[in-house]
């Protein structure tokens, strides 16, 4: 599939914002990855910066996340970012565009959310209305009709999708439980920990634990993705997860278990053809449902996952992004002209 271009459709007007408040959050978050994500969003969407008067949409430059999800104590002074943008927005074309990054519960509140109480800014932002666009990692029915969800590829060296060697039949190599995830999450408080264990043909538990069993070499996340048939994908922070566009570029077959998730991007990629959904109930019967899967299954959607997996690298999934925001663009102008 060729990646959609619609680069004439877009003319992006990015304020420049210096503000405490920005500055405070920046520094009081731990979180790399997701301001590499930041990082390459921005620049991406740089390339079709316009003055604003010629310009036919606004991107503001904050990552909604980092606002939301460092301690107040570390810095009581920090405030909504809306103090921040709200001078640009004089005159600034519509849409409004806002990277949200691994933000959930941005539009509403959900149970599956972590600990809003907890969060630097708790409430819901009263001034993200319909005139906002969110490029949002946790996609689900909680965004707004024109929000997008956006898929975390893999950052950094990619996977070996080539790798021959399947000794493991299934296996998680991660976190198995975030403290601060609601009880009724599926890494919630010791309920995936239920699973933990190796066994001849699987294994479920932290990094450190493979790298003891297996060697660096062997044992690292990644190398364990690539030696397994299946890659368990429970939901991370909210629903959406780092592993699912991981197991595609290690040709592992992703068993997807998020209840609410919406895959990115569904005309554009082919997800049934790659992806086994798995209901997050059923989770300690994962491992006998994997071993019911018949051999022409499993090749069937290994040979998808090498014809397909290039759709979820970083090239392609902006050029799906950029297709999704022009559609917003022209939808905004021609409200406007009616």
């Amino acid at each position: 599939m060729p990646i959609p271009r619609y680069d004439d459709h877009l003319a992006i007007y990015i304020p420049k914002l210096s503000h405490p408040c920005i500055e405070i959050a920046n520094q009081a978050v731990n979180g790399p990855a997701l301001k590499t994500y930041y990082s390459k969003i921005y620049e991406f969407l740089s390339q079709y910066e316009a003055p604003k008067t010629s310009a036919n949409c606004t991107f503001i430059p904050i990552n909604l996340v980092i606002h939301q999800f460092y301690h107040p104590i570390e810095s009581p002074a920090y405030t909504d970012p809306y103090i921040a943008f709200k001078h640009c927005l004089d005159d600034a074309p519509k849409p409004y565009i806002f990277f949200a990054g691994a933000d959930f519960g941005t539009r509403s509140r959900h149970a599956r959310e972590m600990n809003h109480a907890q969060r630097a800014y708790p409430r819901i932002y009263p001034w993200l209305d319909k005139n906002y666009v969110l490029l949002a990692f946790e996609s689900a029915d909680e965004l707004s009709d024109q929000d997008i969800g956006i898929l975390p590829y893999v950052l950094g060296p990619g996977c070996d999708g080539a790798s021959s060697e399947r000794d493991l039949l299934y296996s998680f190599c991660g976190t198995l439980t975030h403290p601060h995830l609601p009880l009724g999450h599926i890494r919630g408080k010791w309920r995936f920990e239920r699973l933990k264990g190796r066994k001849q043909d699987s294994f479920v538990g932290n990094e450190p634990d493979a790298i003891r069993l297996y060697g660096k070499e062997r044992g690292n996340f990644r190398a364990v993705m690539r030696r397994s048939v299946f890659t368990l994908c429970p939901a991370g922070y909210g629903r959406w997860t780092y592993r699912l566009a991981e197991a595609l570029m290690c040709n592992s077959i992703p068993v997807l278990m998020s209840d609410g998730y919406i895959k990115p991007f569904e005309p554009f990629i082919p997800w049934k053809d790659m992806v086994i959904d798995y209901p997050e109930k059923d989770f300690r019967k994962v491992g006998d449902f994997i071993r019911q899967i018949d051999k022409k299954t499993i090749a069937r959607y290994q040979s998808n996952i090498q014809k397909y997996s290039h759709l979820c690298t970083e090239e392609y999934l902006n050029g799906f992004m950029l297709a999704e925001l022009s559609k917003r663009v022209m939808a905004q102008a021609g409200a406007a002209n009616k």
